[in-house]
């Protein structure tokens, strides 16, 4: 095909074909003289590959991805690069690229290494920010696991955490989108997350893991995020698109070499002296110039890198950190022993304001952030962590099964003087409120003005499945639907009626309801002849049936599989946008019963759902086949 696009004529073997093609590429001239031919974004974006590479990570890095993609899809047209599937990159032949970088075309290398600017910092100051940093993230995760611990997190129906959820934990919890990201995805390494029935929670080992001291809690997550085998914070695809948390990655060698060359880099720094990232970043490329730059990072490189470093309190104030510096040379015991340094004990004693506030200096215990957070709302954390009362955290906790004596006895306990009257107020005021509205499932209502007819409705045991109870004397609630238990009450020999339900239409009530006048019915004569059952039968049988054509291709075979009740027709367009991409419009309803019209782009089948690009939210979107009311070409 390729040979045929240029001009050649595919003769003989394989062998044969592919020498008569290279013969034809080694001819610079005939390729710059057809890449003159295409047009001027595709001619740029050729030149431009042909000089940076077409490495998948720099394609977004170098220019947009649709960009990239049309002078892709245009030189696999006409022979110049070989044919890709999608989602990777159509790799460009040496003969191509030398024709259009030129003769007089050398790569950019500079012999010296580039000069990293310093200025002064005090060791101090480093240590500090440091421990400010690692203490704060260990904070973090703690009250992230421990909110798991209670609220599960769901999870989509691709896998992953989404961007939605993602926002509520960082709002929650007060931090940064790539702080949540890094919690999760360390937490999760260190085997502490668990996917279940209900969404994200924590795992088995987790209650193992809460018991151990701060500096080994952090230190597992230190060395989980330098032996991690991809970036853990990555959000962007190489089309700009936000990834979702904990979505599975393949592992990239580039990204775990980017930490650990930036990490050099930032060693060979003298003592006391700091750099600016721009600097570090320069020399850790070129010293490793295929280290792996994130799409997110096209405008400064490494800065994702760097942001994790700081957050785990590994580099500070632009220097190496002792933490850093313990896992270039790969000794946890110096790791330990610096974590045991910088961070506080556990601490199983709260201080509590009249604000109706609890303050736990340092790491918080097992018990202290249990109790906690079980009746109040966290508000920082950090070197202290505060936790403030509210009646809605309080009756959160009585709603759990606890009672006011018992839940001042364990703030008791905790405290380090006399709890304050306005936490034991505010506690015995909502434990008098709880529970005086009592709620009881109801689907329908039985009512009657005869109290004693309901009264003996309410007490036949023959309508015991229909979970009948009394609310008022002329009021009874009913656990099952209104048809199920109109039927039942039929059936034992009771005449109700069905309130609030339209009667079915009739024909002469419709006419009269729009006014018209109702016509006469018409005699209907009998025919003078009757057709013969056997011959209408022999008929019948005589005329060739519509035969439905079974699907062939996988796609088709599975989507007909997951909607069965689509036409072929309608599952083909879609079949033939998952094949060789592409847009289609569907009518989708939605889990909450929402039916809405979307135009969908570049779709690719997942087990169940597809996952395709969103025109109407501008976002990756799963959608579920079943969900699929009607599928039609894209306008």
């Amino acid at each position: 095909m390729a040979l045929r696009a240029l001009g050649g004529r595919p003769r003989g073997n394989k062998a044969e074909k592919v020498e008569a093609l290279l013969a034809v590429l080694a001819d610079p001239d005939r390729v710059r003289a057809l890449v003159r031919l295409a047009p001027p974004s595709v001619a740029e974006g050729l030149r431009t590959m042909a000089c940076t590479g077409t490495d998948e990570d720099d394609r977004y890095y170098f220019g947009e991805f649709r960009r990239h993609r049309e002078a892709e899809q245009w030189a696999v047209a006409h022979g110049l690069l070989a044919g890709s599937t999608w989602g990777y990159t159509a790799p460009m032949p040496a003969e191509v690229a030398l024709a259009l970088r030129g003769g007089d075309y050398r790569a950019p290398f500079s012999p010296r290494p580039p000069v990293i600017r310093t200025h002064p910092v005090a060791p101090e100051a480093v240590e500090s920010a440091s421990a400010a940093a690692i203490g704060a993230f260990l904070s973090h995760a703690l009250a992230l696991l421990d909110r798991l611990t209670r609220v599960p997190v769901p999870l989509l129906a691709g896998g992953g955490v989404g961007v939605r959820e993602l926002g509520r934990l960082a709002k929650a919890l007060g931090v940064e989108d790539t702080e949540i990201r890094l919690l999760l995805a360390l937490s999760a390494a260190c085997r502490l997350l668990m996917p279940g029935t209900e969404g994200l929670g924590v795992g088995d080992r987790f209650d193992e893991w809460r018991r151990e001291e701060p500096a080994a809690q952090a230190a597992q997550l230190i060395t989980s995020w330098w032996a991690f085998p991809s970036a853990p914070t990555r959000s962007r695809d190489a089309d700009g698109r936000t990834l979702p948390a904990l979505r599975g990655q393949d592992p990239c060698a580039g990204c775990h070499a980017a930490r650990v060359v930036l990490l050099h880099s930032a060693s060979g720094l003298p003592a006391g002296q700091a750099a600016d990232l721009a600097d570090l970043a320069a020399s850790a490329r070129w010293h490793r110039p295929l280290i792996h730059v994130l799409t997110q990072d096209a405008d400064a490189p490494l800065t994702t890198t760097w942001r994790e470093a700081e957050l785990l309190g590994v580099a500070a104030a632009g220097a190496l950190s002792p933490l850093g510096a313990a896992l270039l040379t790969d000794d946890e015991n110096a790791l330990v022993e610096h974590l045991t340094r910088l961070l506080p004990a556990t601490s199983d004693t709260a201080r509590f304001g009249s604000d109706l506030t609890a303050l736990v200096s340092g790491t918080p215990s097992v018990r202290a952030s249990t109790l906690l957070d079980s009746c109040a709302d966290r508000e920082s954390s950090g070197g202290a962590v505060i936790w403030r009362f509210s009646p809605t955290s309080i009756r959160r906790a009585m709603d759990e099964g606890t009672t006011a004596d018992r839940l001042l006895h364990e703030l008791a306990d905790l405290a380090e003087r006399e709890l304050p009257q306005a936490l034991t107020y505010l506690v015995h005021d909502v434990a008098r409120r709880h529970g005086r509205l009592r709620l009881h499932a109801a689907t329908s209502l039985i009512q009657s003005d005869d109290e004693a007819l309901l009264a003996e409705v309410a007490v036949d045991k023959r309508l015991a499945k229909l979970g009948l109870t009394l609310l008022a004397p002329t009021v009874l609630a009913c656990t099952v639907p209104l048809d199920v238990a109109l039927a039942r009450l039929r059936e034992v020999g009771y005449f109700p009626v069905a309130e609030g339900v339209p009667a079915p239409p009739s024909p002469r009530g419709t006419a009269a309801a729009r006014g018209q006048r109702t016509p006469a019915p018409r005699t209907v004569r009998p025919s003078p002849e009757r057709a013969d059952e056997g011959v209408l039968a022999s008929r019948l049988l005589a005329t060739p049936s519509i035969a439905v054509p079974e699907p062939t291709t996988w796609p088709l075979r599975e989507l007909r599989a997951l909607a069965p009740d689509l036409p072929l027709g309608q599952l083909a367009l879609l079949s033939t946008a998952l094949e060789v991409g592409g847009r289609v419009a569907i009518t989708y309803r939605a889990a909450s019963g929402a039916v809405t019209h979307r135009v969908i782009s570049d779709p690719e089948l997942i087990g169940a759902v597809v996952e395709a690009w969103c025109e109407l939210r501008q976002d990756e979107r799963v959608f579920s086949v079943s969900g699929m009311l009607s599928i039609a070409p894209a306008p």
